[in-house]
């Protein structure tokens, strides 16, 4: 910014240099006696007439006749000059104003063409400032604060931009360079009608919206305790923020919580829950979050801030990488049918590891969840699907396995809707997904809730487990030893069975990255709905 100041006011002197003289060439040329036909070098004339460019030359003067309504603008190089005589018709010269009998000097700046019409005042910057929002904070019986943002201007602004009114602008503070202000000495429970005022460089003005605060009642002006915030449910586009441990000693507002995902810039409105569900936020953002926390007087406080970062955009099963095996329960060609039973569910993945159950009394059955197909699952008489051949991976390199699923009841710990591994190196279960012989996660959710689980399992570990976007670490005391047949809806041919529903399955011979999975994460909860 400050090299093209420098060049512009180097042009500018350059041209005031000639200004006086083109001025006196104009005003000389304007007093031509109208017979005369023979042009002189330097001197131009011309009909214009609606929109038009006109290519200046240096130096040289250029009667403009507006034969009609005329918008001019001009083609130079910079540091060019050149007089412009207008008769005929009013029009703009490079939207300054003209009228018959108007002479200007026309100046080519780095930025642009300065137009000086003689006997006019110069141009200069008439565009006010965006004055940006005024935020009230740490209201009390006897005052708040009141903290401009956003405010910028397309040159700058002044050295002293900010001032600050509680009365609606009938007195305003003097201008100061914070743009924040702490105000006291106010009546207690009054309402104050605030605004901030902006200036440029150049002077110009611009306010603010109105923005009322009401003072905290009188004996009470002590802040209450924000407590934390925490984020939860985190997707691709959004997540949910919960204030917890909030108190007050006079007791809080009956609406008192508000949330922030710019780090105070902007607020929602109070709200009686403490949880806010956010949405419309961009994929892999980090988002800077604080909780308002009001009491029953009005005073505030906030929450410690708390950076969010939303998950990876979505991608689907296969682009994440090389497939062992997928299960679709909503392709089309996914399942075969034997009545009302399920008898086989193909592999997508193009490998041809498909499940199968030939014994009728053992075949789930189909249902829809969400609109798509789905396999349903009867734990009491143990229905399950079984893909016979080995899955050998190697143990130094590790497997994932996700799963998209729904208990029916309230789940026992047995419960297993997938199993890689019937000897016990494997399963996950609706007491909480973990390794056979490690830790397993609590928090699993209950009967009726579609879910998506994903586990990434290594030799020696570590091994982690998700239950929707929440990562956990579980111990792993066996070596992930898949060279056995895997089964889908119970852990073995008589043990473990699930009551409830399989939508996908998928089966990686690697370690699948946090962000892919976090992109599956997305992946399930656009097109099946989990939470």
């Amino acid at each position: 910014m400050g090299n093209y100041d420098d060049i512009e006011e180097g042009i500018i002197e350059g041209a005031h240099g000639h200004i006086e003289q083109s001025i006196k060439v104009a005003q000389a040329i304007h007093d031509i006696d109208a017979r005369v036909t023979a042009v002189e070098p330097g001197l131009h004339a011309q009909n214009v007439t609606g929109a038009v460019t006109v290519a200046v030359e240096h130096e040289h003067t250029y009667e403009l006749n507006a034969t009609a309504a005329a918008t001019v603008t001009l083609s130079g190089v910079p540091g060019c000059q050149a007089a412009v005589v207008w008769s005929g018709s009013a029009g703009t010269l490079e939207g300054t104003a003209m009228t018959a009998g108007a002479t200007a000097v026309a100046v080519k700046l780095t930025a642009g063409w300065k137009i000086y019409v003689v006997g006019a005042s110069t141009p200069g910057d008439t565009t006010a400032p965006i004055p940006g929002m005024l935020t009230p904070s740490a209201i009390n019986s006897s005052g708040f604060s009141l903290t401009v943002t956003g405010a910028s201007d397309d040159v700058a602004l002044h050295a002293l931009p900010f001032a600050f009114t509680t009365d609606n602008g009938v007195s305003w503070s003097a201008f100061q360079a914070s743009n924040a202000l702490a105000v006291t000495g106010k009546a207690a429970a009054t309402a104050y009608q605030c605004h901030a005022r902006v200036r440029d460089a150049a002077g110009n003005t611009a306010d603010t919206a109105m923005v009322s605060v009401t003072t905290a009642a009188a004996g009470d002006s002590t802040p209450p305790t924000p407590g934390t915030i925490a984020e939860s449910g985190i997707t691709a586009s959004g997540f949910t923020l919960t204030i917890s441990g909030a108190a007050d000693a006079g007791g809080l507002h009956a609406t008192p919580y508000a949330f922030s995902t710019d780090n105070g810039a902007t607020w929602s409105a109070y709200q009686a829950s403490s949880v806010l569900a956010v949405t419309g936020k961009s994929a892999s953002t980090s988002y800077q979050c604080r909780g308002r926390v009001r009491d029953a007087a009005g005073n505030t406080a906030d929450t410690l801030m708390k950076t969010v970062t939303t998950g990876a955009a979505s991608k689907t099963p296969d682009q994440v990488g090389s497939m062992f095996a997928w299960f679709d329960a909503s392709d089309p060609a996914a399942l075969t049918m034997a009545g009302s039973n399920v008898s086989a569910w193909a592999d997508k993945s193009g490998n041809s590891r498909n499940a199968s159950q030939a014994t009728s009394g053992f075949q789930p059955t189909k249902t829809t969840i969400n609109g798509k197909d789905a396999v349903q699952f009867n734990g009491a008489a143990v229905t399950r699907l079984r893909h016979s051949s080995t899955w050998t991976v190697d143990a130094t390199v590790g497997y994932t396995m996700c799963i998209v699923a729904r208990f029916d009841n309230a789940p026992g710990s047995s419960e297993s809707p997938f199993s890689a591994n019937p000897s016990g190196t494997f399963r996950t279960g609706a007491g909480g997904f973990g390794v056979s012989g490690g830790a397993s996660v609590s928090g699993q959710t209950g009967a009726g809730v579609l879910f998506f689980t994903a586990m990434t399992v290594k030799n020696g570990g570590p091994s982690y487990t998700w239950v929707g976007s929440t990562k956990s670490a579980v111990s792993n005391n066996t070596t992930p030893n898949l060279s056995t047949a895997f089964q889908i809806g119970a852990y073995s041919d008589s043990s473990s069975p699930m009551t409830g529903a399989v939508c996908e399955v998928w089966l990686y011979p690697t370690i699948v990255s946090d962000a892919d999975i976090s992109a599956l994460y997305s992946y399930a909860k656009t097109k099946w709905g989990t939470v």
